[in-house]
């Protein structure tokens, strides 16, 4: 059920509360002040600490949290681990149904993982985040639409099981990085070994989100706690980030995951 449905029709949620599907960028930009002014949001998870949509557990209005600044926002992803315990999220190790064919995927066979499954039929609010982990694509799935999605891989030729020993912070790696600035185009073009200008045009056209929405002002600061999500080229979680002893420079200390690419509704058209 999309967020705007619950504004619309904020009698549908039971006192108690209830989960959304999961929701990307371009959504939660446009409804996130609306939830929050009208005091609906009690909780939200990705599933991991880089997450790529997430979910939020919201109340009738009035019933949720007064306040979800930058620094809550930030807080509550850093505790993904204990909300998705109670969030209906799970992940999910996608399988090869041809028989003998025992092969891990490859980065381009994980890639059309996401595809398969839309041309199946399988909504993308029911996906969180799909991540290649070694040989292994595991996919993050709101565990209530399970039936859909064992529907949906089946035809396109595949089959699932839980994921017991994952962990998604096996999916990044840390990463030291030294920048003039903590400006977002800058942090960017340095974590993704592109050009500041194109870093820029990046952030300027929508196609990069902080801490879960649309980040449009390259020259906004980023700051420790933040997640950073570039469309085509991953994720990044800066742990710490502080000033160099080299006049004007800056130091981060981040991990950064690099998610299978999938189209996420509009986000970055």
């Amino acid at each position: 059920m999309g967020l705007q449905r619950y504004l619309t029709h904020p009698e549908e949620i039971p006192p108690s509360g209830t989960f959304t599907s999961f929701s990307d960028p371009d959504e939660l930009t446009a409804r996130w002040d609306e939830l929050a002014r009208r005091k609906m949001i009690r909780g939200i998870c990705g599933g991991s600490p880089f997450p790529r949509k997430v979910m939020l557990e919201i109340m009738p209005p009035g019933e949720g949290q007064a306040h979800w600044d930058e620094e809550a926002i930030r807080l509550s992803l850093g505790e993904w681990e204990e909300a998705s315990r109670r969030f209906p999220l799970k992940w999910l190790r996608i399988l090869k149904l041809e028989a003998g064919d025992d092969r891990g995927f490859t980065a381009q066979e994980a890639n059309a993982v996401a595809q398969s499954l839309t041309r199946s039929g399988l909504s993308l609010s029911y996906l969180g985040d799909i991540l290649h982990w070694g040989e292994d694509v595991v996919v993050l799935v709101d565990q209530r639409a399970e039936p859909y999605i064992a529907s949906a891989l089946e035809k396109a030729g595949l089959a699932c099981e839980q994921a017991q020993s994952f962990n998604p912070d096996e999916c990044a790696e840390e990463a030291r990085l030294t920048v003039g600035s903590p400006r977002l185009d800058s942090v960017v073009s340095r974590a993704y070994h592109i050009g500041r200008a194109e870093a820029k045009k990046a952030v300027v056209r929508g196609f990069v989100a902080v801490n879960l929405r649309l980040a449009r002002d390259a020259s906004r600061l980023v700051a420790a706690g933040d997640v950073l999500h570039h469309l085509l080229k991953g994720a990044i979680r800066i742990d710490r980030l502080s000033a160099s002893r080299k006049q004007g420079r800056h130091n981060l200390t981040c991990r950064i995951a690099a998610g299978v690419r999938y189209q996420i509704r509009g986000w970055g058209n």
